[in-house]
């Protein structure tokens, strides 16, 4: 095995062990079937707290600010049909979870909001088996140096219906023009599948953050708006991201896209084991589409891509040298 495949497997074991959290002893488990039931939960959690939601609609903006512990996590669980809705999507999100740590939440669906989950300076989230759909702008955001969290098994569409552009499926970080150095690291994305209507990127990595890992995910890129540069699945301007075994069809510009808008960031980052269609892409500027496009790559900031990636379509799998 080479170094860079030991490397890889490595990232992938710990990226996996990582997202499960250990299982909880007997704790204080809370039933809730309406909304300000749910509110309370949420407000008075603790470690080992786990809140089962009844099937129904929940209505309304919900807040967890509390820490479980890695023997004893916070755990929300929906029941089949447990929805949290917001009151609508151009304002407005439908569940926050702030400072918090070993939380899972697994279950639910969340529709009708500006934004649906998201997570502001928490780690060891785990978002399993969740739904999130009809939201004005992004489904989920880990942002203000949340790190170490994962999203697995969950399904992502219809975002960025009140602004397409900035309807991302998964939003990693703080764009620079925010003021902000956003080291939200050490996050995963696997399992889940996208679209379609994701009208901006599937995945978005912001500079700033890195070391995380994209795997085994699945992209149907119908309904990708274009606007503000949203026109590939993936976008990385972060360093150190494993993105590997993901499947894609349907874009815009291109599949997968790596740009460097801050000098020493969209650097370091493994592209390996993609299927990427790209038939019908149009490319940017003039070009003919790729699988992989690494935008101008600053001297010294390398992009990997790897031999196994596969292509259908477009003027081949990437721009860069394959090694």
């Amino acid at each position: 095995m080479s170094a860079t495949s030991r490397i890889v497997a490595t990232g992938l074991a710990a990226a996996v062990a990582g997202a499960v959290l250990s299982a909880a002893p007997a704790g204080a488990a809370v039933q809730v079937r309406t909304a300000g039931q749910l509110s309370k939960a949420l407000r008075t959690a603790k470690a080992g707290t786990t809140i089962r939601i009844a099937k129904g609609v929940y209505t309304g903006t919900f807040r967890l600010k509390a820490k479980g512990t890695k023997a004893r996590p916070i755990t929300i669980a929906g029941a089949k049909g447990a929805v949290l809705r917001g009151e609508k999507a151009k304002k407005g999100k439908v569940l926050s979870v702030d400072g918090s740590a070993w939380v899972k939440i697994t279950g639910i669906t969340v529709t009708n909001a500006q934004k649906g989950i998201m997570l502001n300076g928490s780690r060891r989230v785990l978002i399993d088996h969740v739904t999130v759909h009809g939201i004005g702008m992004e489904a989920v955001h880990f942002r203000h140096n949340s790190t170490d969290n994962v999203i697995r098994y969950s399904r992502i569409y219809d975002t960025g219906v009140h602004k397409a552009k900035f309807g991302e499926g998964v939003y990693i970080g703080s764009a620079v023009s925010n003021g902000r150095n956003d080291r939200s690291d050490r996050n995963s994305v696997h399992h889940n599948t996208f679209g379609p209507n994701v009208r901006a990127e599937a995945i978005d990595v912001k500079e700033y953050s890195s070391q995380g890992k994209i795997y085994k995910n699945l992209f149907d890129g119908r309904g990708l708006s274009g606007a503000n540069f949203a026109d590939s699945w993936i976008d990385v301007k972060g360093n150190g991201y494993l993105i590997q075994a993901n499947k894609g069809r349907y874009t815009l510009a291109d599949g997968m896209q790596v740009h460097s808008v801050v000098k020493g960031w969209g650097c370091g980052n493994v592209f390996k084991g993609n299927s990427l269609d790209v038939r019908g892409a149009r490319g940017d500027g003039g070009r003919k589409a790729y699988g992989i496009f690494v935008a101008n790559p600053p001297a010294g900031c390398k992009t990997t891509v790897t031999a196994d990636n596969k292509v259908v379509g477009g003027a081949g799998l990437t721009n860069i040298a394959v090694g």
